[in-house]
């Protein structure tokens, strides 16, 4: 879908953050906040008064849309055009079922175990059973008697 080609009454019925996105796709490389915002008034006629009045709540959903990245001095793209590289000594271990989401979407089932052997410690997961072994096991029948 061209963007710039869609008349504006059609415009006026999606988000900022959706035109934003589309706008990067046809771009395929990054652009400043304010830039992209630029464009995007442009396309929807603007008047000065409101891209000043919007440009702030654009930074905001720019900046929490999961679509995007913002990378330094406020230069943003789309997230899809990178990779997460997580490192297992970045996590806490109540962090550990969060990071599927954080995966590259590309990989297979060959390399799943790659990815989790990546990112589990194998000497924290041994620490952990350490904590464990002065555990006793009770069934409740012994218990009873």
């Amino acid at each position: 879908m061209d963007i710039k080609k869609m008349p504006k009454e059609e415009l006026e019925e999606l988000s900022y953050t959706e035109i934003a996105y589309h706008l990067l796709q046809e771009k395929k490389k990054t652009i400043s906040i304010r830039e992209l915002f630029e464009e995007l008034g442009n396309l929807l006629e603007f008047s000065k008064k409101k891209f000043e009045e919007k440009i702030a709540d654009f930074y905001t959903a720019i900046s929490t849309d999961k679509r995007f990245i913002v990378l330094d001095a406020g230069i943003v793209d789309l997230r899809s055009r990178y990779s997460v590289k997580i490192r297992a000594e970045d996590l806490d271990n109540d962090d550990y079922d969060d990071v599927a989401s954080e995966l590259d979407e590309g990989a297979t089932d060959d390399n799943e175990d790659d990815d989790f052997n990546s990112i589990v410690d194998d000497e924290d997961y041994e620490d952990d059973n350490e904590d464990l072994k002065d555990l006793l096991i009770v069934d409740e029948k012994d218990l009873e008697e």
